[in-house]
């Protein structure tokens, strides 16, 4: 009878001070593929689940590096794509990806902005019908004109209508406000030291201040540069936040105190770098934010699976989201491991499952064993492609370059009164 007691307290205890049980890992389904436009590289893929044709059904929009073309794949509702788009962006896309969405006319579809290779920025309107129309192309931010950054669409000066924060290595950030009917006025330019070379996920909008407008976090050579908006399109002068040289940067609230965070994956010198990437790391850095732009870190943590090297890891994407039901933020990673003694590339797609507290369980490896090829190698997206509230996994199949790979998210979601 005391120990029948004891349980039943132990359980109404657990339950008062909000503790729950331990997750299930995510898991994922039969991979289905799906033909896109062919490309000839495979980083720096744009991914983005939004509804094109108003069927409230959710559709792909993917464009790839070095493509000529958006590819839109009309989702069924039930998780499939039946049939396929392709509209000409009139150029040929930087190698390394780089595309922002958002309404940029008001007429209530999506719309894309996208970095050229060699060229200037291109408006893609969307038609509503799925299909888009190369309508406008303006400048770049800086003077290497093969050197795109990453764009976000975001209102920073606060008049309901989207602008573009283009990143430009060498040249700093360029705010481009919209007005609202596909226009932009020219870049208002915004000078970093020591800007590293612009690549995906390389800079971050978020509001760091709980002030209402977005802020900028931007990676330098020695550090994350952190911008605080005005509210009018302008921002503070940069403050540094000394994290090394990171490889990969994103913003999330991991611990849901309503403040938002860095992650921060930065380059280690004491790695030798991988080959083609030139730089390589392996620890992943967590900042939490105190609402006010101030960061405090936590200690660095290892995204590396057991049976790796070591050696030579680079993260080629990363993503913040609930991807067990538990309502707390899980981290994603698709990671190369270069190991230097077999001289062979070992790829994962890894998942750490958060804590709550912006601290995250050691990686997992993440795969379907009835799917002949691994989840991501290079870029992903995580979005509900079926209607069940559960991330799906999106992914480019980087052995062929012409096909999109959807895995559904099967984790087994206990309800509150199954806990």
């Amino acid at each position: 009878m005391t120990r029948t007691l004891s349980l039943m307290f132990a359980l109404l205890a657990s339950l008062i001070c909000g503790m729950t049980p331990k997750a299930a890992a995510p898991q994922f389904g039969p991979t289905g593929f799906y033909e896109i436009a062919p490309t000839n590289y495979r980083t720096g893929t744009f991914l983005k689940a939004v509804d094109t044709n108003g069927d409230s059904f959710t559709d792909l929009v993917v464009v790839t590096p070095g493509s000529t073309k958006v590819s839109v794949l009309f989702g069924d509702g039930h998780g499939k794509f039946k049939n396929r788009l392709d509209s000409d962006i009139d150029g040929i896309v930087y190698a390394g990806g780089n595309v922002a969405e958002g309404d940029f006319n008001s007429d209530g579809h999506p719309d894309l902005v996208i970095a050229m290779n060699k060229g200037p920025l291109r408006l893609m309107i969307g038609d509503g019908k799925g299909g888009f129309t190369a309508a406008a192309a303006f400048e770049r931010v800086g003077p290497n004109p093969d050197c795109p950054g990453p764009l976000v669409a975001a209102d920073v000066n606060r008049d309901g209508k989207l602008d573009i924060i283009a990143s430009q290595c060498q040249g700093g950030i360029g705010i481009f406000l919209g007005a609202g009917n596909g226009t932009f006025a020219p870049a208002l330019r915004i000078s970093i030291p020591d800007l590293s070379r612009s690549v995906d996920q390389s800079m971050a909008v978020a509001d760091f201040n709980n002030d209402g407008i977005p802020d900028i976090a931007i990676a330098t050579l020695t550090g994350v540069a952190v911008l605080m908006g005005n509210g009018d399109g302008t921002f503070h002068e940069p403050v540094l936040l000394a994290t090394g040289c990171p490889l990969k940067l994103i913003a999330a609230d991991v611990n849901r105190d309503g403040n938002a965070d860095l992650i921060v994956m930065p380059a280690d010198p004491n790695v030798r770098p991988a080959p083609m990437f030139g730089s390589a790391g392996n620890s992943v850095n967590v900042y939490l934010g105190d609402g006010k732009g101030g960061f405090k870190p936590l200690p660095p943590f290892s995204a590396v699976l057991s049976a790796f090297s070591a050696e030579g890891g680079f993260p080629n994407h990363v993503e913040v989201a609930d991807l067990n039901g538990d309502n707390i933020p899980d981290l994603a990673i698709s990671k190369q491991q270069f190991s230097f003694q077999t001289d062979q590339t070992e790829v994962a797609f890894l998942v750490l499952a958060g804590r709550g507290d912006g601290t995250f369980a050691p990686p997992s490896e993440f795969r379907n064993v009835a799917a002949a090829r691994k989840y991501p190698r290079f870029t992903f997206a995580l979005a509900d492609v079926n209607g069940d509230r559960k991330r799906d996994l999106i992914f480019l199949d980087d052995r062929s370059g012409t096909q999109i790979g959807v895995a559904l998210n099967t984790t087994k979601i206990k309800s509150a009164g199954s806990l």
